[in-house]
């Protein structure tokens, strides 16, 4: 039984991408791609930056938009800032509004190390947001059920690099308008209850 992801949010917030352009001055060309996660060693943000370093170099109009905090948040500030990035990458901390950052991005990208089921993935893709992230078995699932994920391996900047550029190239990414319902919040309450169902009834 899946966490279900309650969509409503996704559909009721419209992409508001200017406005997310004029709140932090950036070019209106701006390739936008989001990472939500806490800063621990579980979510690599370290990998990511890596990438970041390669995906810049090829193309300087990408800038990464981290959510999130934690305790490796200032380290991975100096990193930044040591790559060269700090005009491609933004610590944007905690945010009440990731749907619409999500709405209003290009790409979403997800280097773990390891997941359960991640739940921001299935925010993205409730989003229409082309996904980079490491072929985990949970994002693999999800995976099975939209063509809106690229899988990569973990701990490689190199491929996760090339992975995002592809991506952010494709002038028509394949979007799936429909949320999977497997993920859906009714589906997995329907499935929760049968069992508790089947359990009473035994």
């Amino acid at each position: 039984i899946y966490n279900g992801l309650d969509t409503t949010r996704f559909q009721e917030i419209q992409s508001d991408r200017q406005a997310l352009v004029d709140e932090l001055f950036l070019s209106n060309e701006s390739k936008i791609v989001i990472n939500v996660a806490r800063f621990c060693p579980q979510k690599a943000h370290d990998i990511l930056l890596d990438a970041a370093e390669r995906v810049v170099a090829n193309d300087p109009s990408v800038v990464f938009l981290l959510v999130g905090d934690g305790d490796l948040k200032e380290e991975m500030k100096k990193k930044a800032n040591k790559l060269g990035l700090t005009n491609n990458v933004y610590f944007l901390g905690l945010r009440k509004d990731v749907p619409r950052l999500l709405k209003s991005g290009n790409c979403f990208v997800l280097p773990s190390r390891w997941e359960g089921l991640p739940g921001v993935v299935l925010e993205a893709v409730a989003a229409n947001l082309p996904v980079v992230a490491t072929d985990l078995p949970g994002v693999c699932e999800i995976a099975k059920h939209t063509g809106l994920i690229k899988t990569v391996k973990t701990e490689d900047a190199e491929e996760l690099s090339k992975a995002i550029l592809r991506t952010l190239s494709s002038e028509k990414p394949a979007v799936r308008k429909v949320f999977p319902a497997e993920f859906g919040l009714e589906r997995c309450a329907e499935k929760l209850f049968d069992v508790y169902q089947n359990q009473l009834r035994n």
